[in-house]
């Protein structure tokens, strides 16, 4: 009776998912760290010279 020998290949890990997580990340640190130096700009914003009229009616539902 013959037995066959296992094959001694090497099994390979497909590495296509982890590079496209790794990418994912590089993608959201670049853009998170583009809109963290973008809190640091000095904007004077207009101030309202009036307090705005609202009503102070009740809601009924």
């Amino acid at each position: 009776m013959q037995f066959r020998r296992q094959s001694n290949q090497d099994e390979q890990i497909n590495l296509t998912p982890l590079i496209d997580v790794v990418f994912l990340l590089l993608i959201f640190f670049m853009v998170s760290t583009t809109f963290t130096k973008e809190t640091h700009l000095e904007i004077d914003l207009p101030e309202a010279s009036a307090e705005p009229a609202t009503a102070s009616e009740g809601l009924s539902i």
